[in-house]
């Protein structure tokens, strides 16, 4: 396996953790209990996924992730790409299948999907303000697609920093 096969496996095996952590923490053991009591296990539903505010998108591979928990028959179908920029208002995902499954995934791929974009769109803000300056916003961990105008770099922190002769004598 290559390094980059290694780093993306590994990404992968994180998402599915982080995302079975979640959806433990929102549903725990019983479910959606509230949604239970209301609809049948064969009722049928869609639901969409529409921004509130102008954004970057990110987080639809953690989606695709919370549906695929949920329910192997949850139908996630993305209408945009991590990284596109999405006016309010625009419909990014629609969910189809079984409603409870829809009902026991909503909140927790919002969650995902809403903090992603909220970093995305925030780090496109600080890459529009540092246009034109030799300064570029760079990521300091290794990710998977940049997202927000950023750019990922293979070099860690420590490696980035100056460090100081070694005949300069601290203060």
């Amino acid at each position: 396996m290559t390094d980059r096969a290694e780093t993306l496996a590994e990404h992968d095996a994180q998402l599915r953790r982080i995302v079975e952590l979640a959806l433990a923490e929102d549903l725990g053991e019983a479910g959606d209990i509230t949604s239970q009591s209301v609809f049948c296990a064969g009722d049928m539903g869609a639901a969409r996924v529409i921004t509130r505010e102008d954004c970057h998108i990110s987080g639809l591979q953690a989606a695709a992730e919370v549906c695929r928990q949920v329910d192997a028959e949850l139908a996630w179908l993305p209408l945009v790409r991590d990284g596109q920029q999405a006016p309010a208002a625009a419909e990014i995902g629609r969910l189809e299948g079984r409603l409870l499954s829809i009902l026991a995934a909503e909140r927790t791929l919002l969650n995902f999907v809403s903090r992603l974009s909220g970093i995305a769109t925030l780090t496109s803000r600080y890459v529009a303000a540092l246009e034109g300056l030799a300064t570029r916003v760079a990521a300091t961990r290794r990710h998977r697609r940049a997202c927000g105008g950023w750019r990922s770099r293979p070099w860690s922190t420590a490696a980035a920093t100056p460090t100081a002769p070694a005949s300069t004598t601290p203060y």
